[in-house]
């Protein structure tokens, strides 16, 4: 599979080019054979670099031998083929794929009117999260095993929050200074881990603060997955709610100039998730109502997470 990455280091816009490896192997039929990538862009090393080696590393032991046969001693360490390792005097391939960009990917946003939010949830993405969680990655991971869909099992709600930190996405970055950080996020911390149903004792809340920048991509899917209900301000992080379970919750927050841009709310739609959105005021550092927001989760949580709750 080639591929001409754009926006390599950023999870929204490598979701769009992995969505596009998934619709196009299944049409073709290859997902389940011996899959090589290889980059005809010049980009450098990025932090997103370990997802498309796990993507690569399918019979890992039939592609190392290939690579030998191939004479890049990258390809089988990395999971992938750089266009500048290949073999200077030419290189066949017996069956090979041009993917379509990533800007053209059926889950890329950017074109789409605001009616595409209205869709519902496309059983295509359900599939793409199962091959990518269960086949691929190997997540140790039962649908059933907590109560996102069998409410009366559990009155522990899972809640995540995503925190944005500094960190060098590729070498070009820079300083590798994060936007739209929450200033007050001990507050928000503090306020979440101790919410609970104070009236009727159906539900409690298991909150988890994440950054995500200092985790493994494998990780990243992993505990991003496992959450009831998703929060976080708009940034790329938020594409991974494309792993998570139909029927759970992501809550987004935005300002500025991104409260008109439906990029999560789109993947959370298709992916059959609830969708709720918190406008706030800030750039740089963002001020969170913490009342507004803990009722949020409590209204959701009585609403979707109480044994006498529709699913």
């Amino acid at each position: 599979m080639i591929f001409t990455r754009y926006e390599y280091a950023n999870l929204f816009h490598q979701m769009t080019d992995w969505y596009n490896m998934y619709v196009v192997g299944q049409r073709e039929k290859v997902l389940g054979a011996k899959i090589t990538f290889l980059f005809l862009d010049g980009h450098a090393k990025g932090a997103l670099d370990t997802a498309w080696t796990h993507w690569s590393r399918i019979n890992d032991d039939e592609k190392k031998e290939e690579g030998k046969k191939m004479n890049h001693r990258h390809h089988h360490q990395e999971g992938f083929i750089r266009v500048k390792h290949l073999n200077s005097q030419g290189t066949c391939f017996h069956h090979a794929l041009l993917m379509p960009m990533g800007y053209r990917s059926p889950v890329d946003i950017h074109g789409m009117t605001g009616s595409a939010k209205r869709c519902r949830n496309d059983g295509q993405v359900n599939d793409f999260r199962m091959m990518i969680t269960k086949k691929w990655l190997s997540i140790p991971y039962n649908d059933d095993d907590d109560h996102n869909n069998d409410v009366s099992s559990s009155i522990k709600i899972k809640v995540g929050m995503i925190f944005r930190r500094d960190y060098l996405a590729h070498p070009r970055a820079g300083a590798g200074r994060t936007t739209r950080k929450i200033s007050n996020e001990m507050q928000v911390v503090n306020v979440l881990s101790r919410l609970k149903d104070d009236s009727n004792n159906k539900w409690s809340i298991e909150f988890r603060s994440m950054s995500l920048e200092s985790m493994p991509f494998k990780k990243q899917v992993e505990v991003v997955s496992r959450q009831n209900i998703l929060i976080g301000v708009h940034g790329a992080a938020l594409s991974h709610v494309l792993w998570m379970k139909p029927g759970s919750d992501l809550i987004e927050i935005t300002s500025g100039g991104y409260s008109g841009r439906f990029h999560f709310e789109f993947f959370a739609t298709w992916a059959g998730l609830r969708y709720r959105k918190v406008q706030v005021q800030g750039g740089n550092l963002i001020n969170v109502n913490t009342d507004v927001l803990a009722g949020i989760v409590r209204d959701i949580a009585n609403a979707h997470y109480t044994s006498s709750s529709p699913s």
